[in-house]
């Protein structure tokens, strides 16, 4: 089962989430879940907003443990061209209890039942982690390493 870090957090929300270098620290141990946007042409990390300016190749170093939801139309698109060249995994969604990612993973909106085979998001509000999904995301991924197997590439 992939171990995917929300945001960067691995023991609870975090005001840092989305910052380059915290993002860096969770990707030592785990995958990373992070919020990508595109303005003019330039890619910005932040959930709410377009805070922390990134390079292309800040994504491309990264792209093989990033999970990467695109938080505005422009991003999205920027994925979907690129993603061919660079193997990007990223999906778009904003309350969609499910959603596609890139790679046909189904990611489910907290709460609701996940298949099997994919990706719970914010799994600390999952009354059980269930074998055979994909993955798990959430800001207390370390408190769930206890259900990590091989933690291969997206």
């Amino acid at each position: 089962m992939i171990m995917i870090s929300h945001r960067g957090c691995i023991d609870g929300p975090n005001e840092k989430e989305n910052e380059p270098e915290f993002i860096e620290n969770a990707l030592d141990k785990f995958h990373c879940e992070i919020d990508l946007w595109k303005i003019n042409n330039d890619l910005f990390l932040g959930h709410d907003l377009p805070t922390y300016p990134i390079t292309e190749n800040w994504l491309i170093k990264r792209r093989k443990k990033l999970l990467i939801h695109c938080k505005n139309p422009a991003a999205l698109l920027h994925m979907n061209t690129e993603s061919e060249k660079w193997g990007y995994h990223y999906f778009w969604h904003e309350e969609d209890k499910y959603t596609l990612t890139s790679r046909g993973l189904i990611l489910t909106y907290p709460g609701y039942s996940c298949p099997k085979g994919g990706i719970a998001m914010k799994c600390e509000y999952w009354p059980k982690i269930k074998s055979g999904w994909f993955g798990i995301c959430s800001d207390f991924i370390n408190s769930f390493s206890n259900y990590c197997g091989k933690d291969g590439e997206f």
